[in-house]
């Protein structure tokens, strides 16, 4: 796999002669929906199969599979426009495998009411789904807001495994403090509340709870921790699995980053996997700053291994992009677009994407063009660049793999970094 920076007056045409691919490939391996709007600065992937397959007359998905001894769901993988449509080519050229370097385990988070061509593409990459539709209210008890069945049968049937979300936080990013506190500290509603989640688990087919731990502080930290050892003990003696999703509590200070120093050496035993977010939702209030930062991520790693297996900790990569309006105030209107929208407006507005080569994260500015209101804006994303380092970074430490917050917009360079560098581990019979 190579990841190539589009230069002034590259053409999609010109950047796949340079490197011997297709310009459908290339626009495929993308999901470039306008292959000829290319923007100085973009990421690109070209990737180069090391096993393909010329559909002939009378071939099935199946029959494929089955003469190169690889699963339909690696076909699925290698090949993603297969999931919009029941039918193959002959002469159609199908991607067998790639020279992978390693496997690893993926996770991503969904809301039910995700798009089911949307999941449906995405799932072949997952081992784990994590669902979030449990929101934590009063007294321990549980309130969900859509039917999962539908989600969680697709998910089996993709051979991801679901597991059940459980967080006090919204969707939309409000935190029910009052719900926590009170579950913290009242024994009867913890009692509930883990009854209340094996009770879900006992009648769904999840195979787990991932346990959102909200505003985790070094005031409070020992009353977390006792709730996820209750938990961890019912949930893990009836052969469920148990995960939990925390906010390190990263703050900003100019150009410097810090965390909560919180000791994690209880969670240890506890879990099955940890995973570290900096963001659970679209709504944000701050600063303009990176989506996320590798150099951050490395020291936040390199401060919890010790205490935390490696093996267990999931590294997180968000599929998430802001435009904030400038100067930035408290009353700034901050935006969360989808990555392919980023881009987009980039090449609307005529921008140069530039780079941070510390962050490892893309960015770009311009001026809108409203008479009465032109305001200068920054806009901060993730790219292919940023993607497979947080991979690679991943890999060096030999953590567990990655968790994609979140999968609600399918973003292909995610997965064409993905899979042609790793072999994505499935428990699940595919």
């Amino acid at each position: 796999m190579v990841i190539y920076v589009v230069q002034r007056g590259d053409t999609i045409g010109s950047i796949a002669d340079k490197f011997g691919v297709t310009v459908f490939r290339l626009a495929q391996d993308n999901g470039l929906a306008n292959p000829n709007e290319l923007v100085e600065g973009q990421a690109l992937v070209i990737t180069y199969p090391y096993k393909t397959h010329l559909v002939e007359e009378g071939d099935t998905l199946s029959g494929i599979a089955q003469r190169y001894n690889i699963s339909l769901m690696q076909l699925y993988r290698n090949n993603p426009f297969l999931s919009d449509r029941d039918y193959i080519m002959p002469g159609e050229e199908l991607v067998i495998s790639y020279n992978t370097i390693g496997k690893t385990v993926v996770a991503g988070y969904a809301y039910p009411f995700i798009n089911s061509g949307t999941l449906a593409k995405t799932l072949p990459y997952l081992t784990y789904l994590f669902i979030m539709n449990y929101k934590i209210i009063d007294e321990g008890n549980l309130l969900s807001s859509y039917d999962d069945t539908d989600i969680i049968n697709q998910a089996l049937s993709y051979a991801a495994i679901p597991i059940m979300g459980v967080t006090a936080v919204s969707p939309s990013g409000e935190m029910d403090v009052e719900a926590v506190f009170n579950l913290l500290i009242n024994q009867s509603y913890q009692e509930r509340f883990i009854d209340n989640i094996i009770n879900r688990l006992r009648t769904s087919g999840y195979y787990g709870v991932n346990f959102f731990v909200s505003a985790l502080s070094e005031s409070n930290q020992t009353l977390y921790f006792e709730l996820l050892r209750k938990l961890s003990n019912r949930i893990r003696s009836e052969g469920y699995l148990l995960f939990t999703t925390v906010n390190p509590g990263f703050a900003f200070s100019n150009s410097d980053v810090s965390f909560r120093r919180i000791d994690y050496s209880d969670v240890r035993n506890m879990v099955d996997g940890v995973i570290f977010i900096r963001e659970l939702r679209a709504g944000f209030q701050g600063p303009p700053r990176p989506i996320t930062s590798v150099s951050i991520s490395d020291e936040l790693f390199d401060y919890l291994i010790p205490t935390i297996p490696s093996e267990s900790i999931y590294i997180e990569i968000p599929l998430l992009s802001y435009d904030w309006e400038l100067p930035y105030s408290s009353d700034t209107s901050i935006r969360c677009m989808a990555l392919s929208s980023a881009v987009s407006l980039a090449y609307d507005v005529g921008a140069v994407i530039r780079f941070d080569e510390n962050s490892m994260t893309p960015f770009f500015m311009y001026r809108n063009t409203y008479p009465l209101n032109q305001k200068d804006h920054i806009v901060w994303f993730i790219d292919a660049r940023t993607i497979n380092t947080m991979l690679h970074l991943a890999a060096g430490k030999c953590m567990a793999g990655a968790s994609i917050w979140n999968i609600m917009i399918y973003f292909q360079q995610m997965w064409s970094v993905l899979v042609s560098q790793y072999d994505v581990i499935k428990y699940l019979p595919e």
